[in-house]
């Protein structure tokens, strides 16, 4: 597939010793003054993001980036209860390491939002009082430039620049392992349609005669918003949904927190009490659904290349990014994501005799499975359903 974005190898290899440095809240170890061009704003109140529990400020993107700030910026960050950050990198994805803070710019989220990587309750961790407000102080101009430009990944919302409907869905079959034919497959959402794909992924989900859906990103009222617009072209979904063959798991990204990975435990009991075929979905089908495909990929004996190939397939559909064309990026995405992702529930990994496959068993079982009900959910994904037409992986 055709790179859709070039990179710099030397600015790669910066940029991620600059991520490793990102700052969790207490002043940065490159001390540096703010710029003589400093700029302040101030007196922006903030509110809880509902679905990644980070702090929103109450500011668009775009009318805070119109006063001349960019991604890859440096800024300090200060409460009117007196909680402040400072050196806060600026970008547009995720480009620092799990725990660590930074402010983000997320394309198709209207607000600018201050969180903590990959974890949960990052505002209700502060209790803060009714009527707080913000203060950012740009600290030094395009600090983290190398970063955001070498990680700073861009898509497109246009069918027309992908070579197919099932790259533009990020759709496909998941089969490593012993997961069973036509038992489980994957990808950006069938009903939220913010990045234009979800009636082609509704279109796949009915040739493939799914008869069940994980819905990682969505509580049930986030499905009846969707429903209500009139644009909603999802009737497979739809249907599936009158049925209650739809699980709302409401997931942010904090994969970290006990209660996440007993969310998860939760969806696979009710996978156990449902026929599938199985459609498990986020929003762009990329982090929370990767997480989910790689629990339980481990689970069914995948081997660490197989779970790794399998995460980075997404990368490949919507970036471009992949082993042959661009094997730098694709070491830097694999060290920065998906290594974290198998390292955080591979608890046992310093006693380095448990499988793979023994380490997801035992997530799941901490997280609320019994062994009775693993056991159970390792025949259910081993078991092939014959009446779907499979549908081929993408070439990596």
């Amino acid at each position: 597939m055709k790179t859709r974005f070039i990179f710099n190898l030397l600015s790669l290899s910066l940029a991620i010793a600059l991520s490793s440095c990102a700052t969790t809240g207490s002043a940065s170890s490159l001390s540096s003054k703010p710029s003589s061009t400093s700029q302040v704003s101030s007196g922006l109140t903030i509110h809880k993001d509902a679905e990644f529990g980070g702090i929103c400020i109450d500011t668009s993107i775009v009318d805070f980036m119109k006063d001349g700030y960019q991604f890859g910026d440096s800024f300090n960050i200060e409460f009117s209860n007196g909680v402040s950050y400072q050196d806060i990198p600026f970008y547009d994805g995720y480009y620092v390491k799990t725990g660590d803070i930074l402010l983000i710019g997320y394309p198709g989220y209207e607000y600018l939002e201050l969180c903590k990587n990959n974890t949960s309750g990052f505002y209700d961790s502060f209790n803060f009082p009714e009527n707080t407000t913000v203060q950012i102080t740009l600290n030094t101009a395009q600090k983290y430039k190398t970063t955001q430009e070498a990680l700073g990944l861009k898509y497109s919302d246009d069918r027309n620049t992908y070579a197919s409907d099932q790259i533009f869905a990020n759709y496909r079959n998941v089969k490593y392992g012993r997961i069973g034919k036509n038992v489980l497959y994957r990808g950006a959402s069938p009903v939220n349609n913010v990045h234009n794909r979800a009636s082609y992924v509704d279109e796949f989900i009915e040739k493939d005669k799914v008869a069940y859906i994980i819905d990682l990103a969505d509580s049930e009222d986030n499905m009846k918003s969707y429903l209500a617009d009139p644009n909603f072209k999802s009737d497979y979904a739809k249907t599936l949904y009158n049925k209650g063959k739809v699980d709302f798991l409401g997931l942010n990204m904090g994969y970290t927190a006990d209660s996440y990975g007993q969310t998860i435990a939760v969806a696979c009991r009710k996978m156990l009490n449902n026929d599938g075929p199985y459609y498990f979905h986020c929003t762009e089908g990329k982090d929370r659904t990767g997480f989910f495909a790689i629990v339980l990929e481990a689970l069914m004996g995948a081997t660490d290349e197989q779970l790794e190939e399998d995460y980075m397939i997404t990368y490949n559909n919507y970036y471009g990014v992949n082993k042959t064309d661009t094997p730098d990026l694709y070491q830097a995405i694999v060290d920065l994501r998906f290594s974290e992702f198998v390292d955080f529930f591979c608890l046992e990994a310093a006693v380095g005799t448990l499988t793979l496959e023994a380490k997801a068993y035992n997530y799941l079982k901490r997280s609320g499975l019994t062994d009775a009900e693993l056991e159970d959910l390792k025949e259910l994904l081993a078991t092939d359903i014959e009446h779907s037409e499979e549908v081929e992986l993408p070439f990596i």
